[in-house]
């Protein structure tokens, strides 16, 4: 299972989580060219091993390889980027993830990670997470969505959003909250939530963007970065609530941050 950071850890590891969350004017406001500032400080195996203190990479294992006996919490993280996406790109996601990771780390979720996996090896642990996990499940996405915003491109297959409901609808047991977090670069959900029974406690978070993919990969990551700001935070603030947070940021940056909830009681 998931190993806790010890405070040796901590310390080694305080220079990266500064240079990510530090590097705001004291307003917490990113401009557009700090941001970008941000994102290219880090170097992949930096990330990575960065992750690997605070959580567990998935890549090439099976879904047998973990204890269901202590999965009260679980964050469950995909970074997905093409191979031959440009580093900025590539960084930036990886960055999004550790933040996300981080969070969830300091709540004392046990945290998983998949990078740039195989359709199968993504579908096999979130319908795992989506059945064992008891109490407590975030899922977070960054990366690049499908050529038609129709689902998640792979390195060897595209998995529709069709399929990911349907996995949500057959697998997710109605008792624990799930929290689906989508930041793609060309924006909208991959975590289509519609049709589930009501009496589930699911929340899918996203963004909308421009059109223009070179526009949406300048800011990329924001909505990420906002997120978990507010909601460190304001732990207990509630959906609509944090649209009214979100939004006047994300505008500088022509994006719109949503909610969908399974049932109304939750916004």
């Amino acid at each position: 299972m998931a190993n806790v950071e010890s405070t040796n850890e901590k310390q080694n590891d305080q220079h990266h989580k500064t240079s990510i969350s530090d590097k705001c004017n004291k307003n917490n406001e990113f401009s557009e060219h700090k941001t970008q500032q941000i994102r290219k400080i880090s170097t992949q195996q930096s990330i990575l091993k960065s992750l690997g203190r605070i959580g567990i990479c998935l890549n090439d294992k099976h879904a047998s390889f973990i204890q269901t006996t202590n999965l009260e919490k679980v964050c469950f993280i995909l970074i997905n980027i093409r191979e031959n996406d440009d580093s900025e790109l590539g960084f930036g996601s990886l960055n999004d993830g550790y933040i996300v990771a981080l969070k969830h780390h300091r709540n004392e979720f046990n945290v998983f990670y998949l990078y740039n996996p195989s359709s199968d090896e993504f579908s096999e642990f979130f319908c795992f997470f989506l059945k064992n996990v008891k109490q407590a499940l975030t899922v977070f996405y960054s990366g690049i969505g499908s050529n038609d915003k129709d689902g998640i491109e792979f390195k060897n297959d595209v998995i529709s959003k069709s399929s990911i409901n349907k996995f949500i609808l057959q697998e997710c047991e109605v008792k624990k909250q799930v929290l689906f977090i989508t930041d793609c670069i060309d924006g909208g959900t991959v975590f289509d939530i519609r049709g589930i029974d009501n009496e589930s406690n699911l929340i899918s978070f996203s963004v909308t963007k421009s059109n223009e993919f070179e526009e949406n990969k300048r800011p990329h990551g924001i909505f990420t970065y906002y997120f978990c700001k507010i909601t460190s935070d304001f732990p207990n603030i509630t959906p609509c609530t944090l649209i009214d947070r979100m939004n006047p940021q994300l505008q500088l940056f022509n994006q719109v941050f949503s909610c969908q909830t399974s049932k109304t009681e939750l916004f």
